[in-house]
């Protein structure tokens, strides 16, 4: 699959790269180099995995909990954001200060949308908003949405 240019990454599984000639006479000369690591068998080898095991579990238990604190917050900022522009634009503003606050609606608007969890909501959000399903983009984007 790959050419004899491509790069090692660019193999497939099970595939050995392509043998060029200049791969081929670098490496001919050169012995393989093979360390050996030993290993204590005093040494504890496994340690208490129980204590791992149960903040996994504990941290399991409260993560509903964490998504739904965090989904009723998004959704508070999200109709906090919306009600202040409406009324900036109520307010009669400049035209920027008007632009903004609309701006500032829909992005409250998209939020929220995308909090309520619908299905159909979450579709036309997805397709049209994927940045808003990646974290660090979201993260980047909901400050200029405030």
């Amino acid at each position: 699959m790959a050419e004899a240019d491509s790069p090692s990454w660019l193999t497939g599984p099970g595939e050995d790269p392509p043998v060029t000639q200049s791969t081929a006479n670098d490496f001919s000369n050169q012995e393989p180099k093979v360390s050996t690591v030993e290993i204590d068998a005093t040494a504890d080898a496994n340690p208490s995995t129980t204590n791992a095991t149960t903040t996994t579990e504990d941290e399991d238990k409260d993560l509903p909990g964490i998504i739904l604190i965090m989904r009723l917050a998004n959704m508070g900022v999200s109709i906090a954001l919306m009600t202040c522009s409406i009324f900036m634009m109520v307010g009669l503003p400049s035209l920027s200060n008007w632009v903004l606050a609309v701006y500032a609606t829909c992005g409250g608007l998209l939020i929220c949308c995308l909090e309520t969890q619908l299905k159909f909501l979450r579709v036309l959000i997805a397709v049209n908003f994927g940045f808003l399903f990646n974290s660090v983009w979201r993260f980047f984007i909901l400050p200029f949405a405030s």
